[in-house]
């Protein structure tokens, strides 16, 4: 037998047209997530801190990762993942590590 899938609903918002400003264009709006200070940026939409043995790996507030400061399987492992599925380029990677670009396309 066959099931009636869920309806979902979904909201869009947009931003306020307002005509005296931004000549009737949408205004700008901060682009979230919001990093706190502690976070080094490997870019404007994923993080990371080291705290207490481990490196954390966050998207704004909420942590995606976690693995042990030497755990270098690990942290290969994710900063594949990261690339593979769109999150960050390799530029972005070696830069924010020190890598060697070659390393990371091995």
């Amino acid at each position: 037998m066959l099931q009636k899938a869920a309806k979902v609903s979904c909201v869009i918002v947009t931003p306020r047209r307002d005509p005296k400003t931004q000549g009737g264009h949408p205004m700008p709006q901060m682009l979230l997530p919001i990093f706190t200070s502690d976070v080094t940026l490997i870019n404007q939409l994923i993080g990371f801190a080291k705290r207490d043995g481990c490196v954390y790996y966050f998207n704004g507030q909420m942590p995606i990762f976690v693995h042990d400061e030497g755990d270098l399987n690990s942290f290969k492992m994710f900063m594949a993942q990261l690339f593979v599925i769109g999150n960050a380029t390799q530029s972005e990677i070696n830069k924010v590590f020190g890598l060697n670009p070659i390393n990371m396309k091995r």
